[in-house]
């Protein structure tokens, strides 16, 4: 694969500082798929497609965190 496009790689490393700040030590890994890892990615069209694994099942009041880190990240990108 080749190296990340700028933006992508800034989103990714915003999620995972805002997840740790939100969620400190759960955020076991981040795993993209999609038109990334298939090199069909197009810069300004294309979706970033990822999952985010957590160290242990997340209770309500942290996935409602999430959901407050994905509308930061939809807003800021």
């Amino acid at each position: 694969m080749r190296e990340l496009p700028l933006a992508v790689n800034d989103l990714l490393n915003n999620y995972m500082k805002i997840f740790n700040e939100y969620s400190p030590n759960q955020l076991a890994g981040l795993y993209l798929h999609g038109s990334l890892v298939l090199d069909a990615y197009v810069e300004g069209s294309s979706d970033i497609d990822f999952i985010a694994v957590t160290h242990k099942e997340l209770i309500q009041s942290e996935l409602e965190k999430t959901e407050e880190i994905h509308k930061l990240i939809t807003e800021k990108y």
